[in-house]
């Protein structure tokens, strides 16, 4: 309701971190691929509409543009350029998908084949991505996967640093939460909750009282109830008792079932010296 991004493990905290940091926000959920490998490929496709990603068809303007670079190959989105692409095929094919209108975000996955061959496929990427940038019509974040290769943990292009991304399930599960992210972004202001105004003075002065009462000190059960209600948050009733004939008609008025808590400046963590006594059903457990 907030706006955070739940992230499910420490990796994927960061992995949502580095795309947030370095990307702009998907306009939409509709992704492009461009693979060199059609496993991967297709486990990235997997994972994209796991993640709430939509892998679409390409334009008709798309294809007939990187038919005359990839002449002998489908035209589908993941579009697999199979293993004999070179620099030139990745940087026609990454700034042809990333300006197509029909294309929210890009995924781009390399696994290398030659290893005297990855540099320059690289830079290639890097300089698809600078073009692809220059034709687009609107902002669109691109995120790499480097398969099997730790000797690019960094891609630039330009002054652009691109997000990389050990393998394309990493790459997808990101971009689907920050999609969703933008598409909370994009609702109107007007329909979010706020919590009434509340009186700052009274509760000032409350809290002002507590510590001339008794100095700089934790506050009761009672009074952090008091102070709540000042603030307009509203609490589950709950009564001070000093006695199990108090306890027993209190529980009977409130109506059963009762928690009994603990009221202790000492104990902070009530449950820790057995404190708490939850699901009291009759006077008999409220005796107890």
């Amino acid at each position: 309701q907030t706006g955070v991004i739940r992230a499910d493990t420490i990796d994927e905290m960061f992995d949502l971190a580095a795309c947030l940091e370095m990307q702009p926000l998907p306009a939409g959920t509709r992704i492009g691929i461009v693979t060199n490998a059609g496993g991967p490929g297709i486990l990235a496709a997997d994972a994209c509409v796991g993640a709430g990603l939509a892998v679409v068809d390409l334009g008709e303007r798309t294809r007939q543009q990187l038919g005359a670079v990839l002449p002998a190959l489908s035209m589908a989105n993941p579009l697999d350029m199979i293993a004999t692409a070179g620099p030139d095929q990745y940087r026609e094919a990454i700034a042809a998908i990333l300006a197509a209108d029909e294309i929210d975000a890009l995924m781009v996955l390399y696994t290398p084949v030659d290893s005297t061959a990855a540099a320059p496929i690289v830079e290639a990427i890097a300089g698809g991505i600078a073009r692809g940038r220059q034709l687009a019509s609107r902002p669109k974040p691109l995120l790499a996967c480097l398969m099997a290769d730790e000797s690019h943990p960094r891609l630039m292009a330009g002054s652009e640093q691109i997000p990389v991304y050990t393998f394309p399930e990493n790459a997808a599960r990101a971009l689907g939460k920050i999609a969703r992210y933008a598409q909370w972004r994009a609702r109107p202001a007007s329909g979010r909750r706020a919590l009434p105004r509340f009186d700052a003075d009274r509760a000032r002065a409350f809290c002002q009282a507590v510590v001339q009462a008794r100095g700089s000190d934790w506050l009761v059960s009672s009074e952090i109830a008091r102070l709540l209600e000042i603030c307009g948050v509203m609490m589950t009733p709950a009564v001070a008792v000093h006695s199990q004939a108090e306890a027993l008609s209190t529980a009977a008025a409130i109506g059963f079932p009762v928690v009994a808590k603990l009221v202790s400046r000492e104990a902070l963590h009530k449950t820790d010296v057995g404190g708490v006594a939850v699901n009291l059903r009759t006077p008999e457990d409220v005796s107890a």
